[in-house]
């Protein structure tokens, strides 16, 4: 029983790996807040119950979501800012117009 706990906890845990290593523009914040919040329920019924090898496995995807949750939103909040520059790297609608700088 316990080396069927322990290969479930790998596979399950280590399922979200490859996500954390791509792109991840397309991850959705409630599907990774869902399964953060699933591994934290299941590390807390591993201390419950003394099954170390779903507390170990548990907090690994726990922190494992939370890098890619961060990871995520770190990212868009890149990509929303690169969209609000202009091809000059300047903010757009931020600037003052050259002309009217010579002007006054």
């Amino acid at each position: 029983m316990f080396i069927i706990s322990v290969l479930a906890a790998i596979c399950s845990t280590t399922a979200s790996i490859p996500q954390l290593m791509g792109k991840v523009t397309e991850l959705s914040n409630k599907t990774m807040i869902i399964r953060f919040t699933g591994a934290v329920l299941w590390f807390v019924y591993g201390i419950l119950i003394s099954e170390y090898a779903l507390i170990a496995s548990s907090c690994i995807a726990a922190i494992i979501e939370l890098f890619l949750f961060i990871k995520t939103n770190s990212h868009r909040v890149l990509t929303t800012n690169d969209r609000a520059r202009g091809p000059t790297g300047a903010e757009q609608g931020s600037s003052v117009s050259i002309d009217r700088v010579v002007s006054e």
